[in-house]
């Protein structure tokens, strides 16, 4: 009766045909074994080139069940059970599927670790020519940097040459905003967009195609898509335990989840300037026209923990967000993916897919893949809460121009201003009110005293008429009496109406001849003017003092016994009494100061505060003063114009065009153009004040109109500040302590944090914490102070809860800062692979620090520990040791020099964790004796994390010490046992193998009779094949393998067995009873055999360093049962 059982020595690891690095390595398994402990079977030693430059090397071996039966090996895996003790050396193994593949196809197999992913942010900036190691894109100002180290894949999908395609690693990140233009129907806009210039670590092979940026939707010849890992060889390996196990664990941590497949070098890459929290676009809209506006992100984050970790994810944005400005980042396996809502409609794509909803701001989302352990679920977002047209709403004064006198106390009705308009004299006077009147229109500034008592000279604001404008080149010639101004110093109190009284000493006095200037504290807001012209009757000038400021005003009197600029009081001019009010409530709109996720945004009153027994100083004439005149020549001044009368907004840039004199300005950075053609050339015309909403017009065409329309105009008011932001570092990981961020407070000052190397970050008004690992940051501005140091109305306030106070009474305080000053610097540490040439591989689609996960959710692995147990001296027959521990999984009994001992020798108990001998033969095997005994568990992975930890579908069933634990993932080959498939015929054949039954040409009228004479296979013959008997008549036939070729011929009237070479047995077999009659030339049998045997390709990873002395061999261990 035939042996349908399998051996010891039955399993054996098979060498390929070429055990070489070169491109024709590996190929099928051979009948070669590998010797158990021989050095230099698989891999070849190691050079000092090697150790020097680093190298991968690729070998393809496969286990093989050599017996002549068909028993079936069940539960074959693979597990390398045993490292190189060297440092610098590691194994990994990987499977690509192919029986036959060799090392160039296994190559590209393992490159192919990174594919393209979603569409890159980036846009090609032009055309990018063949042999660059650089590339220059373009994206919006909003979108986050790309990390170094990331892979960019180059897709040209159109034009002459689509299908192109070339990968791209980023070694370098050099960007900046640039202003573009584009031509909106008649009108040139500007727009603003970051150009990044990418170090990339291999040559372009072929020229790439871009474009030029322009707002909207860009079609590309070439687009850029971002690498994603996605799998496609799966690598296993082994590292140790990290931390002990105990018995009844169903998780393990190890030493890394990770192991290197290339050699890679790690430098520093300094990142400088960068904006926390980043930046977010939105759409704006003025009288039709639509502009992008870059903002501030507001951040929010949730934290990825053990206990909340999972594929969806629910949040609430507040503010609500604008449509087209949210971004969520998330990271898995140590790589940064985004989803974004780019069609505004609410829909969120890219690595995930959610929802937002514009008008509540509940977000919901599922992303691609689960998030690390450790990291963040990072939003970012824009909102249009704080942005209003004002194209058209307010009325805009005519332009005017400025001229400085020369004079202090300028004499009201005195004033002359001459010029030459259309070759004629043109001219306008003063009423003695401060009012210009004739070609002419404005006001006049007599004079008045600073805040610390100096006279200052006269102002003239001149706005010409339409048909008066200056002559080119012209010049402006003001005649004007004045006389000495009288200046006297005032002590004042305020009464509970905020109006203070005094009384000139000198009386009567001039009408229009008075000022008063005082300063006030006021409560500080950004979004206030810091000076404001005295055109419409009031000096105002702000110094920023902490908190608070202290605002000089400056006001004059209207010459009908009251006051320019809507100030309440009187004048007699005659016993000289004055009253005045000294202090303003003002109203602006800015967020309040509570918590980021709760700020409301609204009105807020600002509280002028005179303090009693400050300095009021007061300048006026004696209304009998002889004056004396002078005149003054002056070229023309520029053209002033206030775009927003009576409000506090500023401007956004990039939305203001306005018409004059018949043409059309535009803004564009800070300056003004007109008469701007397709080609976006222009005259420059000026400059705008984007804080004071303030346009400054140097140049003009000629026209009869002095009317200023304002087509587009977008401005914004308020004060945006916040106390807490969440982000993530354009890189990771992070060199320790490498971050500083840096922020300039609401009220002026400037503050610095640094991160500590637990990762806490430390300043005087700072704190957070920065993950080093993941490169995510929180970082909240503010102190802890003392509750008892607090005022009730600072209690009231919205930051204020109790609850909040700690068991030291201290409670945290939130710092406003301004996000624009809100800047980082950091060190990443940037891990890339080395040249191809050097280590064998091309590691552009690799992992950029070179290393690949060795563990899977839904693989097996095997924790196992060898412990060394030595017997005493002075073996005996019947010499019994226990081990100390029981359930073993295998126990083998070794000499003093590590041979080890025939298991004739020996009798194990597995259960019971004991071993005695027989008949020990300790001349041949000298002493001490060790008994080496494993205890092991095979368990199925449900998680892996980062950090190490690998969460069991199971327990463990033994205690394993963190020393000498090895956890090995299984390469999982299934069942092995030698088979027959698809065993068919055709009546002729193209020699297309992927034909079968039911494609191609009809059956044959012959039959192979399979029932009764099935085909004969043996493990040890069989190999994985498709085969073809090719006919060449009515009885004889070719024998063709699909890989292997044409090996022989048959006859129908003979058994057919052809030979594998490797072990001397046939392929298969098949009976010539089994062929019947009524074959003819041109017919065709086809069918597979299954081999029983796994391949794998192992690649050994020598990392950078010199030889360490210590050994480099490991052990690759084939396992599987057999029947018993």
């Amino acid at each position: 009766m035939a042996d349908d059982t399998i051996h010891s020595g039955d399993i054996r690891i098979l060498q390929s045909e070429r055990m070489t690095d070169n491109a024709d390595g590996g190929g099928r398994l051979t009948g070669r074994t590998v010797t158990d402990g021989a050095s230099n079977e698989i891999f070849d030693d190691i050079s000092d080139l090697d150790r020097a430059a680093g190298r991968t090397s690729l070998r393809k071996v496969g286990a093989g069940v050599l017996t002549d039966n068909t028993a079936q090996y069940f539960g074959a895996h693979a597990i390398i059970d045993q490292v190189p003790s060297d440092p610098n050396v590691s194994v990994v193994m990987f499977d690509t599927g192919s029986p036959s593949d060799e090392r160039e196809a296994a190559r590209d197999h393992v490159e192919s670790y990174v594919t393209a992913g979603v569409n890159s942010r980036m846009t090609l900036l032009g055309d990018q020519l063949a042999g660059q190691r650089s590339l220059t894109t373009f994206q919006m100002t909003e979108a986050p940097l790309p990390d170094l180290g990331d892979v960019l894949a180059l897709m040209t999908e159109q034009g002459d040459f689509a299908g192109e395609v070339q990968y791209v690693r980023i070694t370098e990140i050099d960007h900046e905003i640039r202003t573009f233009e584009y031509l909106n129907g008649s009108n040139v806009q500007t727009f603003e967009r970051r150009v990044l210039i990418l170090g990339i670590s291999t040559s372009l092979r072929q020229r790439v195609y871009g474009v030029q940026p322009k707002p909207g939707t860009l079609a590309p010849d070439t687009v850029i898509r971002e690498g994603q890992s996605t799998d496609a060889a799966r690598y296993y390996g082994v590292s140790t335990l990290a931390q002990p196990a105990e018995f009844g664990d169903n998780t393990v941590q190890v030493a890394s989840t990770y192991a290197p497949l290339v050699p890679a070098t790690t430098t520093e890459q300094a990142v400088t300037d960068v904006q926390v929290g980043g930046t977010a676009s939105i759409t704006v809209s003025s009288n039709g026209q639509s502009f992008e506006v870059a903002q501030i992100a507001s951040t929010t984050q949730i934290a990825v923990e053990l206990n909340n970790r999972g594929f969806t994810y629910v949040n609430r944005l507040n503010p609500l967000p604008a449509p087209g400005s949210v971004v969520i980042a998330f990271r898995s396996l140590g790589k940064w993916y985004e989803l974004r809502d780019e069609d505004s409609n609410g829909d969120l794509t890219g690595n995930g897919a959610g929802r937002v909803d514009y008008t509540s701001g509940s977000v919901n989302v599922t992303l691609s893949a689960m998030p690390d352990v450790g990291s963040a679920i990072l939003f970012s977002w824009g909102t249009p809460v704080h942005y209003e047209d004002r194209a058209g709403q307010a009325t805009i004064d005519k332009p005017w121009m400025t001229f400085a006198l020369e004079h202090p106390g300028v004499v009201p009705n005195s004033v002359t201003v001459r010029w030459i308009a259309g070759g004629s004299q043109k001219t306008a006077t003063d009423d003695g009110l401060g009012t210009l009147s004739g070609a002419a229109t404005g006001r006049i500034v007599y004079g008045y005293a600073d805040r610390n008592g100096n006279p200052q000279p006269g102002e003239a604001y001149v706005a010409f008429n339409g048909d008066a404008f200056p002559d080119a080149n012209s010049q402006v010639e003001i005649e004007y009496d004045y006389g000495a101004p009288t200046t006297e110093q005032f002590l004042p109190s305020a009464n509970e109406a905020g109006l203070v009284s005094l009384t000139i000493s000198d009386a009567p006095v001039r009408p229009g001849s008075v000022s008063l200037t005082w300063t006030v504290t006021r409560t500080w807001s950004s979004s206030e003017n810091e000076t404001s012209t005295s055109r419409n009757g009031t000096y105002e000038t702000v110094e920023q003092n902490g908190g608070e400021a202290d605002v000089t005003y400056t006001i004059t009197d209207d010459g009908q016994g009251g006051f320019h600029g809507g100030w309440e009081g009187s004048i007699d001019y005659a016993t000289g009494a004055i009253t005045f009010e000294v202090e303003k409530v003002r109203e602006v709109k800015e967020w309040d100061d509570g918590d980021n996720l709760n700020r409301e945004w609204g009105s807020y009153e600002k509280r002028d505060n005179f303090e009693n027994g400050s300095s009021v100083w007061l300048t006026s004439q004696l209304d009998s003063a002889a004056p004396t005149t002078h005149t003054i020549t002056q070229d023309l001044a520029p053209l002033d114009v206030d775009l927003m009368p009576l409000l506090q907004d500023s401007v956004v840039p990039g939305t203001l065009s306005f018409t004059f004199r018949g043409d059309t300005f535009i803004d564009r950075q800070g300056s003004l153009y007109r008469s701007v053609d397709s080609n976006g050339a222009g005259v420059l015309a000026g400059t705008i004040d984007y804080g004071s909403g303030d346009a400054r017009i140097t140049d003009w065409p000629t026209g009869t109109s002095a009317t200023i329309t304002v087509q587009t105009l977008v401005s914004t008011f308020g004060t945006w500040t916040l106390d807490e932001a969440f982000f993530r570092t354009p890189g990771s990981p992070l060199q320790v302590g490498g971050l500083l961020i840096q922020a300039t407070t609401l009220d002026g000052r400037s503050i610095t944090g640094q991160a500590a190397l637990s990762g806490e970050i430390e300043g005087d008004e700072m704190a957070g914490q920065v993950s080093f690992e993941t490169g995510v940051v929180r970082v909240m501005f503010g102190k802890q102070v003392a509750d008892a140091s607090l005022t009730a109305a600072e209690k009231s306030e919205s930051w204020y809860d109790a609850a909040a106070v700690d068991d030291a009474g201290m409670i945290w305080r939130p710092t406003q800062i301004i996000p624009s000053t809100a800047r980082f610097n950091a060190v990443v540490l940037t891990t890339l692979p080395l040249e191809a040439e050097l280590i064998g591989i091309d590691p552009v689609r690799l992992p950029s620090d070179g290393r690949v996960p060795i563990y899977r959710a839904g693989g097996v692995v095997v924790v196992h520990h060898t412990g060394r147990a030595p017997f005493p001296l002075g073996l005996a027959d019947g010499t019994t040791l226990d081990v100390g521990r029981t359930r073993l999984a295998s126990l083998v009994v070794e000499d003093a020099t590590g041979e080890e001992v025939p298991a004739t020798q020996y009798s194990a108990d597995l259960d019971a964790g004991t071993v005695q001998l027989a008949a020990p033969d300790t001349a041949t095997y000298p002493e001490p004796w060790y008994a080496l005994h494993r205890v092991e568990d095979m368990l199925l992975v449900g998680d892996v994390d980062l950090s190490g930890v690998l969460t069991l579908k199971g327990n463990l069933s033994h205690d394993y010490p963190s020393d000498d634990t090895l956890v090995s993932a299984a390469m999982v080959a299934g069942d092995l046992q030698a088979r027959v498939a698809d065993f068919f015929d055709l009546s002729s054949w193209d020699r297309d193998w992927s034909k079968d039954d039911n494609d191609g040409a009809d059956g044959t009228l012959a039959e192979y009779n399979v029932t009764t004479y099935p085909p004969i296979i043996t493990n040890r013959g069989a190999i994985t094949e498709d085969w073809a008997l090719i006919f060449t008549g009515s009885s004889t036939f070719r024998i063709i393998g699909r890989t292997v070729g044409e090996i022989g011929v048959g006859n129908i009237n003979e058994d057919t067995s052809p030979t594998n070479p490797n072990h001397g047995v046939p392929y298969w077999t098949l009976k010539a009873g089994g062929f019947g009659a009524g074959w003819v030339n041109g017919n065709v049998i086809r069918f597979s055999t299954i081999g029983a045997s796994f391949p794998m390709w192992l690649a050994r990873v020598i990392l950078q360093g010199p030889a360490s002395g210590q050994q480099d061999s490991f052990r690759l261990q084939i396992r599987g049962n057999a029947n018993a």
